[in-house]
């Protein structure tokens, strides 16, 4: 473009967050690197003080950029600058300033201005960025602005913008308005809009340079690659989970900038909670509610706060030979809650005098958003939003999504998600971790007495859902098993199935499971549980599946009573 005789202006049209700055910056490096004789000015208005004139301190920052250039700029400059503001505010103002600048006509400081810059040899480019935060008056002036400069030679100006807000911004006084940005921009680019796949692949760039995208995890059975590895990045993990759910992340993120803070977020939550024990993919659609929808996470927030106003009752469990704990309150009218250890899904039970059913207690997604305002008055839109919100609650609380270990819908666990930490009651993956780790079975023991007083729902359903790395560690929990049914008056031991549906979930040879179980209950340490186990075993009925066979069953309890008979006597 030629500004031989006035200047060009351009404005970069995009929404908010959509690359408008790191457009911007592309062309100022650019211009930097392979323009030798451009000089690039960056003028952002919303950062400057409010109450100082718009113009003023844009030809203060004019001044100062060309200084270093032509010292008689800087004099040229701060007259014309008086003239525009004078115009501006008003007749008298103007006379006042004409008089200080010794009857010289606006004319004839224009020309001047326009000499000394032509004089520099050199084109101007200045960049405006944030234009879209100005109020209405400033943008006003920030146009007015661009209009009393568009005559000054070698000037170009690059203003970036979100179109509809200037244009709704600028409509206060009529629809003249509208078209008022046209009047002064000579041309407006509009950024491309990202292709769904770019966002996947920004979310993806952006959460491997995390702590997060760091670490590394044991893939799943049946998951693994053509590759030998057997570990993957946590990241490709989430990915899939995503993807594989249906998640459609340019449906809930729109722009790039939205996607950074997400992922920002996302990672601050992690570090505060991974060692407590936390579901990454749970962690990321919550965070992702939080974020985009603020007004359902308030509404979930009321609903978890709802959900533990009568948790002050006194509460005692036993452990049921069916693989349930009975949740029994000693508050008369209190309802019984059955906790299903497979797949840890809490349920009410209803009991009347005609029937006794149980069904889940599970509220809708629907249900949860009625009466919510997302601030659109296209109902088709509003339905949009709605189905799209609906969808991520069913992903963490659907009546199809079980409930295991360090899910959000695991009433154990869903305060860190909600409060950024352990709650009380709760035993934190770390803890966990130290103590399988810990070789010492007393300080084991003193953990479980401990454990056994404070917190024993969370070390059950820790223990239970363990996924030992090893066989040492899975030993170990099978003898922390034990340890727990041997500590006195515990109200919630470990059932004789459910030890052995534990050691049945491990991918090792059956004879070295045979071999593990034998191997502890004939251990000395644990005779008084293990005696307790062979009686559990040998009386329980229609359960065919089990790690020891009758007959050896029968002959470690008669070994260990034999024993115990012997240190009596």
């Amino acid at each position: 473009t030629d500004t031989a005789r006035a200047a060009f202006s351009l404005g970069i049209v995009a929404s908010w967050g959509e690359g408008k700055s790191s457009f911007m910056g592309i062309m100022q490096r650019y211009l930097q690197q392979a323009q030798r004789e451009v000089i690039v000015m960056r003028f952002n208005p919303w950062l400057y003080e409010k109450e100082a004139p718009l113009t003023k301190v844009f030809f203060e920052e004019l001044r100062r950029t060309l200084a270093p250039y032509s010292s008689k700029l800087s004099t040229s400059i701060d007259n014309y600058a008086d003239l525009l503001l004078a115009v501006d505010n008003g007749w008298l103002k103007l006379a006042h300033e004409l008089l200080r600048l010794s009857q010289r006509s606006t004319t004839e400081q224009f020309a001047k201005l326009s000499r000394d810059i032509k004089e520099l040899g050199r084109r101007v480019v200045i960049f405006i960025d944030d234009v879209d935060r100005l109020t209405r008056e400033e943008l006003m002036e920030l146009f007015n602005l661009v209009r009393n400069s568009s005559n000054l030679p070698c000037l170009y100006f690059v203003l970036a913008y979100d179109k509809s807000y200037v244009l709704k911004t600028l409509q206060s006084d009529g629809e003249h308005m509208s078209r008022y940005p046209e009047k002064i921009l000579q041309e407006e680019y509009p950024l491309p809009k990202l292709t769904p796949d770019k966002m996947w692949e920004v979310l993806e760039e952006s959460l491997n340079k995390t702590q997060f995208g760091k670490e590394h995890e044991d893939k799943k059975q049946g998951e693994k690659d053509d590759q030998a590895e057997d570990k993957e990045n946590k990241v490709s993990t989430l990915l899939r989970e995503l993807k594989k759910e249906g998640v459609n992340l340019p449906y809930h993120l729109t722009t790039i900038r939205m996607v950074k803070r997400i992922v920002n977020a996302f990672n601050s939550r992690y570090e505060l909670l991974h060692k407590v024990g936390v579901a990454p993919f749970d962690l990321f659609i919550f965070e992702l509610i939080y974020y985009v929808y603020p007004n359902v996470y308030d509404r979930l927030l009321e609903k978890h706060k709802s959900e533990h106003q009568g948790d002050s009752s006194p509460l005692f469990y036993t452990m049921n030979p069916d693989k349930s704990f009975q949740r029994i309150s000693l508050e008369p009218g209190i309802e019984h809650l059955r906790l299903d250890v497979d797949n840890l899904v809490v349920v009410k039970e209803e009991t009347s005098k005609q029937q006794n059913t149980k069904s889940p207690k599970i509220d809708s997604a629907e249900s949860c958003l009625e009466g919510l305002d997302f601030g659109l008055k296209d109902q088709y839109m509003e339905k949009i939003v709605r189905d799209r919100v609906s969808a991520l609650l069913r992903l963490l609380w659907g009546e199809d999504q079980k409930t295991s270990i360090y899910r959000i819908n695991n009433k154990m666990h869903w305060g860190r998600y909600f409060y950024r930490g352990l709650q009380k009651g709760a035993l934190s993956q770390e803890e966990l971790a130290s103590f399988l780790g810990e070789p010492n079975q007393s300080k084991r023991k003193e953990s479980l007495i401990r454990w056994s007083q404070e917190k024993p729902l969370a070390f059950i359903e820790e223990i239970l859902n363990c996924v030992p790395k090893d066989q040492t560690e899975r030993e170990t929990i099978v003898c922390s098993m034990f340890g727990w049914n041997a500590l006195p008056e515990n109200e919630m031991p470990f059932h004789c199935s459910v030890i052995d549906g534990f050691i049945e979930k491990g991918s090792i040879p059956r004879d070295e499971k045979e071999a593990m179980l034998r191997g502890i209950l004939k251990d000395k340490a644990a005779i008084r549980p293990a005696f307790g186990y062979t009686v559990e075993r040998l009386h329980s009925e229609g359960e065919e599946a089990t790690i020891l066979p009758e007959d050896v069953v029968l002959e470690i309890q008669s070994m260990i009573f034999e024993k115990e008979v012997k240190e009596a006597s």
